[in-house]
């Protein structure tokens, strides 16, 4: 409380600064079920170790594959797990329940929800649930819609048989209402059986993969894809021989929405799919895969508990403006983090909390509207590679004998227009552009069309010798607005089958000492990494008149553009500088530049 000042002195007092840190939940800590043949049966059990397991469970047990699988999800990365141990009593002579069978469903999932799975509703949090070995549709359908009331995914296997003709078709059933909280995967996997001399056994992959979720989300994020080569899984020796998929046999399960294991020569066994039930090409779901859904999950459970201290405020423009406050700061940092798609904030999420997310009934019942949208990452399932073959010329343009050809690929992931921007965090804009334009669209003068060919030829003869070799493959387009430059560059980038990056330099250049060097090396470090030709647009921002070093702004402006200069000269592809005011460029710097077109007006 303030103090009383009824005398001269200095106060202080603290007052709280309405930021209210919204912490981000755990995203894979994982509930088993199954039989063991001892421990508690009473309680959902934590674990973080397979030490740990051994100690209150009694370890591996050739009647149960609850051992095993809690031992392959610790062995790939997880590292919190609930045990549900189904039985009767804790005794070590209970009876035995096998998956599928009626007496282990009802142990499971109680009829008067008392015991079993609902034990789960007692601990503070589960991600994941996996109940190894458990394959009838409609106890699967169930165990999907009590993870949906508890915002927690299930990794669901198919039947031990299954193959490829069973499941061509799709899932089934499970393919539900609730199946947007689930994930399928088919086949099973051969592993050792440390009970049985390391002998190969077919085992459901619900454990391994559930370890693999739990690796990603510590490595890469809940919004990373849990599948692909880096999702490998440990202590797999491959699928049973009649149960490899083929690239044929994935190409009728993956739109159907079944997550396939594959093994690859130099891989090893990897997860090939990230598809929910509900992620069926036919369906369109906005749940289609499992990064996005769970990154939901993980936003709506941050948030709600994140924001407990609102119940009972007063709920007015203030309340509203501390909402917004906390809320966009835990969306923003995930942002800084890669979570979601955009180049600034405003692409990425919003945050909405004020009159217009609430009517006067909203606010006399006591209810607070918050909106939160964000741009979610989606996996890149389908990678074309394009591949040119070019030849190049003589300086004449006639083409060399075919024994002087050199061939110059250029790969090209494409995937689709909204994937994963390499430049999405920099706090200036960077517009990726996927050239259309061809270089017979062109329309300029003989002599320039002349030296848009060798700028070409320069950049694909890589091993060209140089009258000038201290100069980078740098060239400068001049003109008008709306003379051509940009169509021009994207014509050069479409004929090397490259991107074309537009950057304009005029945010770059920053008034802060070291800003600019700092914008410029994260544009050139990135590019050298991406392959695509650079676009400076404004590019007189930085290159003007040199000027006379009176004071250490002058300084440091010059050192800006030396630092360009630099990077030019050192950067192995093709930079692009474009100028409407050629005449403000010091003829020092146009020294430095290997190609110069001067683009006529539009009018001519």
């Amino acid at each position: 409380m303030p103090r009383t000042s009824n005398y001269p002195e200095v106060y202080i007092d603290e007052t709280p600064g309405g930021v209210r840190t919204i912490a981000g939940v755990d995203t894979s800590i994982t509930a088993f079920a199954g039989w063991a043949p001892t421990g508690p049966v009473a309680r959902a059990d934590l674990v973080v170790s397979w030490v740990d397991f051994e100690s209150k469970f009694g370890g591996l047990d050739e009647r149960s594959l609850l051992g095993y699988s809690v031992d392959q999800y610790f062995n790939n990365g997880g590292r919190k797990a609930y045990i549900l141990r189904l039985g009767a009593d804790e005794s070590e002579d209970a009876v035995v329940l096998q998956p599928n069978e009626p007496d282990f469903e009802n142990a499971l999932l109680p009829a008067d929800g008392i015991g079993g799975l609902y034990h789960l509703d007692g601990i503070d949090l589960f991600n994941l649930l996996c109940v190894p070995g458990e394959t009838n549709a409609e106890t699967v359908t169930k165990l999907q819609k009590f993870c949906r009331d508890r915002r927690a995914f299930l990794i669901a296997d198919c039947a031990e048989a299954a193959e490829f003709d069973d499941l061509k078709a799709g899932p089934g059933i499970i393919a539900g209402t609730d199946s947007i909280n689930s994930a399928f995967y088919f086949p099973w996997v051969l592993a050792a059986d440390k009970l049985q001399q390391n002998q190969a056994r077919e085992f459901p992959p619900c454990g391994f993969i559930a370890g693999v979720y739990a690796r990603t989300d510590a490595t890469r994020g809940v919004w990373k894809a849990p599948a692909g080569t880096e999702a490998s899984l440990t202590g797999v020796s491959g699928v049973a021989p009649g149960k490899t998929v083929t690239d044929n046999q994935n190409s009728v399960l993956n739109p159907v929405a079944i997550n396939c294991i594959r093994t690859f020569t130099g891989r090893g066994t990897v997860v090939w799919g990230a598809r929910t039930l509900d992620g069926a090409d036919e369906r369109g779901s906005e749940w289609k895969y499992v990064p996005v859904r769970r990154t939901a999950l993980f936003i709506e459970e941050s948030l709600d508990r994140g924001l407990k201290w609102v119940v009972f405020e007063p709920n007015d423009e203030s309340l509203w403006a501390q909402i917004r406050l906390n809320v966009g700061a835990f969306m923003h940092d995930l942002f800084r983090k890669g979570a979601f798609q955009g180049l600034t904030p405003k692409d990425a999420y919003f945050v909405k909390c004020d009159a217009a997310t609430k009517s006067q009934n909203d606010i006399d019942s006591g209810r607070v509207n918050v909106v939160v949208g964000f741009a979610p990452l989606k996996p890149a399932e389908f990678v074309i590679i394009k591949l040119h073959l070019m030849a190049a010329r003589k300086e004449d343009g006639a083409a060399r004998h075919p024994s002087e050809l050199k061939e110059n690929i250029m790969a090209e992931s494409r995937v689709n227009p909204r994937r994963t921007d390499p430049y999405q965090n920099f706090n200036f804009r960077v517009e990726l552009i996927v050239p259309s334009a061809k270089r017979d669209e062109i329309v300029l003068p003989e002599k320039d069309l002349a030296v848009l060919d060798r700028i070409i030829e320069d950049v694909v003869d890589s091993d060209a010798v140089y009258d000038q070799p201290d100069l980078g493959r740098s060239a400068l387009f001049h003109g008008e607005k709306g003379s051509g430059r940009a169509r021009a560059a994207e014509a050069i980038a479409e004929r090397m089958g490259l991107d074309l990056y537009r950057i304009d330099l005029s945010p770059v250049a920053s008034e802060y000492v070291g800003e600019t060097e700092k914008n410029l090396q994260q544009i050139f470090d990135t590019a050298e990494k991406t392959g695509a030709v650079m676009f400076f647009d404004e590019a007189d921002a930085l290159f003007g008149k040199r000027s006379e070093v009176k004071d250490s702004h002058d300084r440091y402006a010059n050192l800006e553009v030396n630092y360009l200069l630099e990077r030019l000269e050192r950067f192995p592809g093709l930079a692009i500088l474009a100028t409407n005011m050629k005449q403000n460029i010091d003829e020092a710097f146009l020294r430095r530049l290997r190609f110069i077109i001067d683009f006529p007006p539009p009018r001519s």
